[in-house]
């Protein structure tokens, strides 16, 4: 089964559901994709990771997206620029990938955000309330309810 999450890296909402399928991907054979899709406000961020993708091949991107996320949403760091340079060095990368945050030739990478965030095998679907992350079975159990 493929599932297609397309993420925002201002959004806290694309964080827990980036979670949330980390989770069920550890659970049941699905493959996730993560597609860069920012906001405005998310698109510098979103520029960084397409760069890593280029340094460091196809996981850069999620990487980049998911130590960001951690730092911003997970340790609550507010500084939007210091979160992207502090996630790229816990995940051992040069920190000179922050030039490309101001670079619209990034932007190339990037997709536009769909109505639909998340596609399952696919079928677009709206991303569940998640006002915390589910676990365990609640995290399956919300999938398999998703993807009938």
């Amino acid at each position: 089964m493929h599932v297609r999450l397309y993420v925002d890296p201002a959004s806290e909402a694309s964080w827990r559901a980036s979670r949330w399928l980390a989770i069920v991907e550890q659970a049941r054979p699905i493959d996730v994709e993560f597609v860069l899709a920012p906001t405005a406000a998310g698109r510098s961020v979103a520029r960084v990771a397409a760069a890593a993708g280029d340094l460091v091949g196809a996981d850069g991107p999620r990487a980049v997206y998911e130590a960001y996320g951690r730092r911003r949403f997970a340790l609550g760091e507010a500084d939007s620029a210091s979160a992207t340079e502090e996630g790229l060095r816990d995940l051992q990368l040069p920190t000179f990938l922050t030039f490309a945050a101001g670079d619209t030739k990034w932007d190339a990478h990037l997709a536009e955000p769909p109505a639909e965030p998340l596609l399952i095998d696919g079928v677009p679907h709206s991303l569940p309330d998640l006002p915390e992350i589910p676990t365990g079975g609640d995290a399956t159990a919300l999938f398999d309810e998703l993807s009938r």
